[in-house]
């Protein structure tokens, strides 16, 4: 297998467990996936020049606070740190971008490894959100267009850095412990 199929393997299975992982937490339905093309429209914005840039992952949250509130997510399947802070850093100016055009959204980065520990604090921060568009200023943002300091600081309200282990994946509901609980939720909507 060459570098690129794997790369791909890796990374479609990163989704697939993400996405069963989001969903098993009970307060998550994931219905669009980056490797399902029907799916893709949804997970897709377009950059300024008309190209495109896409999520792994989009869905709603469930239960309160944050019922029916989309999402967005963004998967790195790492078994080491990394490029992820320079991968990251894009991901902040491509959700600046769709936030822009179609949010808000929450923002999830979820990875199989931590980066850029000393300053974890601050990866969810306005100053770094801003920095990151300053930063990729020409793909994301329009010729002469200012930064909005205000969703700047919006889109730092609605980060999540998500750090799965493959123990962790396992301490989450079943299939068959969420079916019962969707059935529940479906019955009491009833009513």
């Amino acid at each position: 297998m060459s570098l690129g199929e794997t790369l791909h393997a890796t990374g479609s299975d990163g989704v697939q467990r993400a996405k069963r992982w989001l969903e098993l937490t009970g307060r998550a339905r994931v219905p669009w996936q980056r490797y399902e093309s029907l799916h893709t429209p949804y997970l897709t914005f377009a950059r300024p020049g008309g190209n495109e840039f896409s999520f792994d992952l989009g869905g709603y949250l469930t239960g309160d606070p944050f019922n029916n509130v989309q999402f967005l997510a963004e998967v790195k399947k790492y078994q080491e740190a990394g490029d992820q802070h320079v991968l990251y850093q894009e991901y902040l100016a491509k959700c600046y971008r769709a936030a822009s055009i179609r949010g808000p959204f929450e923002f999830m980065w979820i990875t199989w490894h931590p980066f850029q520990v000393g300053e974890w604090r601050d990866l969810c921060g306005a100053a770094k959100v801003r920095a990151s568009v300053e930063m990729h200023r020409s793909a994301y943002l329009e010729e002469g267009e200012g930064l909005d300091e205000s969703l700047c600081a919006g889109i730092a309200e609605r980060l999540w850095l998500i750090v799965l282990s493959e123990k962790q994946e396992s301490l989450c509901l079943t299939s068959e412990m969420m079916a019962v609980i969707r059935g529940e939720e479906e019955r009491r909507a009833v009513r």
